[in-house]
């Protein structure tokens, strides 16, 4: 299921879910309907939300009644129990029941605005495709309805599911023709997005065009037109990211680290923060609140070309055993912690004891990552190198089909020419199967166990779809349409590319200072509490029974203060990793999977060297 609808479905359910329980009174359905705004019903259809502006505000009021019930009770049973004053603990615990139901309701009750503010954002990207589909199909058949299902068919959600809307109109007899619905649709997104209109209605006048040659032009200018848009719009969007991107790397990297190096000396100094504050504010506060931000700036994202869907590299079974095995690899990293803690081992354990608790809660996950997913990244490396050597591979094609070749000789001439890339494999064995079979090209490709049937890529299916159509036709055409589409996805490159260029260098940055500069600076902070802590306590020994002054010591036992400082580390590893891998990638799950699976163990490694080391030096 695609995020999108994930999104969607989840908020559907519970309004419907929370509507049937309810019950509520048609005075109140009438009540919240009317006084909805015209922005909210746009939202809702826009999204695909099958709910009512009624719907939504009870949901909301539903869930903040039910957070309320639980959160006041929640933070003020440790204020009665353990007799805290009622300023200031009590009041900071009554503030937080109190924001909990709020932010509910505010979350809850924009959540259809939001939504259909990321589908536009995620559709910015999946427009120039749409068109470029659509083009491609009406090049081989000038008709408004299969262009439309073609587009429908291989674009990417959340414009795949705007386009069926268009044939499921029609047949729902609400627009009386494909042409009324088709322009319905043009206006509805067009709203946000003119460019993306005037390329809909190019694609409309071509189809009224009575030439081949009118029909040509128009299908280039709407070409034309949404790519030139959509690169403006997407560099726009970029450098509107950037600001925000930065700011999170500060704020939520660089801060909370510059923090945590100064609590050593601010506890020399008289700041008494204790376990449970200090605690909060670097494994609760701040990671909550770099994640929220990261979550809000990826939500600005353009969306691009999705990854490849690659099916699961590793069995169910193996992975059940890779599973296991991290467990008992997690299990016995926490029991030897908790064996050198309690003092077992002697005192000279206690110093590994917090290396060894987060080396259990960090070493097993990134087992688990890397090894489901190192073959699934290596299938979808290669799957985009098929990609990036497509449009290169089409134009040699149609110019050779374009010359009177058949289409198995330019293939094989082709793959010949491209030796030792992916698309020469793939053309290599597409040639030899219709050698073989005595097939027709499209039963070869997409019949029955057909080479592209389930292949992971939409682009490679896509454009191979349309060559399967263009030769039906004469040599000339066919050899032109595939040029053209190999013109074409080459500027739909360089268009996905550009989101990933305007923010490599800040989201380099981020990431070595995620696997890296983070875990040294933690690493040696830990690394100089720990002294500290052993410096006052023998000035406190030795000053014992005498008047003079002792230095008051750290607030927090040093072992604690590393497991403290560890897992707000690991926190920040993860948020880093899936927001740079987001920035960089759009939805690749393989992706962050895998880059969390390496970035867990080499940034634990960092820090337990830097706190050991640091710890050997100073000392």
């Amino acid at each position: 299921m695609d995020r999108v609808e994930r999104d969607r479905d989840w908020y559907e359910r519970l309004a419907r879910r929370i509507s049937v329980s309810a019950r509520v009174s048609r005075g109140f359905r009438e009540r919240e309907n009317a006084a909805a705004s015209e922005e909210m019903w746009r939202a809702l259809q826009f999204a695909g939300l099958a709910i009512e502006p009624w719907q939504v505000a009870l949901v909301s009021y539903t869930v903040t009644a039910a957070v309320a019930a639980v959160a006041v009770p929640v933070a003020l049973l440790p204020v009665v129990l353990l007799g805290l004053p009622p300023f200031p603990e009590g009041l900071v615990a009554l503030t937080g029941a109190l924001v909990a139901p709020m932010a509910a309701l505010a979350y809850l009750g924009n959540y259809p605005r939001s939504l259909a503010a990321r589908v536009r954002v995620l559709s910015l990207g999946r427009m120039p495709e749409a068109v470029n589909y659509m083009a491609m199909a009406m090049r081989n058949s000038p008709a408004l309805d299969r262009a439309v299902g073609f587009a429908a068919e291989n674009v990417e959600e959340p414009v795949a599911t705007g386009l069926r809307r268009v044939l499921w109109q029609v047949s729902l007899r609400r627009h009386t023709s494909i042409e009324e619905s088709f322009l319905a649709f043009a206006e509805e997104w067009g709203g946000w997005n003119d460019d993306f209109k005037r390329a809909l209605f190019a694609i409309r006048a071509g189809e009224q065009e009575s030439t081949r040659e009118g029909l040509q032009r128009s299908l280039d200018k709407a070409q034309e037109i949404v790519l030139s848009g959509t690169r403006q719009r997407m560099e726009a969007f970029a450098a509107s990211l950037s600001g925000p991107t930065f700011v999170l790397f500060s704020l939520g990297i660089l801060l909370p680290m510059m923090l945590g190096a100064m609590l050593p000396i601010a506890s020399m100094g008289g700041l008494r923060l204790g376990v449970w504050e200090t605690a909060a504010l670097m494994d609760l506060v701040f990671p909550l609140a770099t994640a929220a931000f990261a979550f809000r700036i990826l939500g600005r994202r353009p969306g691009t070309s999705g990854p490849p869907r690659v099916a699961p590299a590793v069995p169910a079974s193996r992975s059940r055993a890779i599973l296991a095995g991290s467990a008992v690899v997690g299990a016995l990293l926490l029991s030897l912690g908790a064996l050198q803690g309690s003092g077992l081992a002697g005192p000279e354990g206690r110093g590994l004891a917090p290396l060894l608790l987060l080396w259990g809660v960090a070493l097993p996950p990134g087992i688990y990552l890397w090894l489901t997913t190192r073959e699934a990244k290596r299938e979808v490396a290669r799957i985009r190198r098929l990609e990036e050597e497509f449009p290169d591979a089409l134009f040699q094609l149609g110019s050779r089909i374009g010359e009177g070749m058949p289409v198995e000789a330019a293939m094989l001439r082709t793959a010949r020419t491209m030796k030792g890339t992916e698309v020469a494999a793939l053309f290599r064995r597409i040639s030899f199967a219709l050698g073989l079979t005595r097939e027709p090209l499209s039963g070869v490709l997409f019949g029955r166990g057909g080479i592209l049937a389930e292949h992971p890529s939409r682009t490679v299916r896509a454009s191979m779809r349309m060559v399967v159509e263009s030769v039906r036709k004469d040599n000339l055409s066919a050899g032109q349409t595939i040029v053209g589409i190999s013109h074409y996805l080459k500027d739909l490159q360089k268009l996905d590319a550009g989101i990933r260029h305007e923010l490599g260098s800040v989201m380099d940055t981020m990431r070595t200072t995620a696997l890296f500069f983070a875990p040294l600076v933690m690493g040696i902070t830990a690394a100089l509490y720990v002294i500290l802590s052993g410096v006052t306590g023998g000035l406190g020994a030795g000053a014992g029974g005498t008047n003079l002054p002792v230095p008051p010591g750290p607030s927090i036992p040093a072992p604690l203060f590393t497991l403290i400082t560890g897992i707000y580390l690991l926190a920040t590893v993860v948020i880093i990793m899936a927001f740079t891998s987001g920035m960089r990638n759009g939805p690749d799950r393989v992706g962050r999977r895998h880059e969390m699976g390496t970035a867990l163990p080499v940034a634990m490694a960092v820090f337990s060297l830097a706190t050991l080391a640091g710890g050997a030096l100073v000392g």
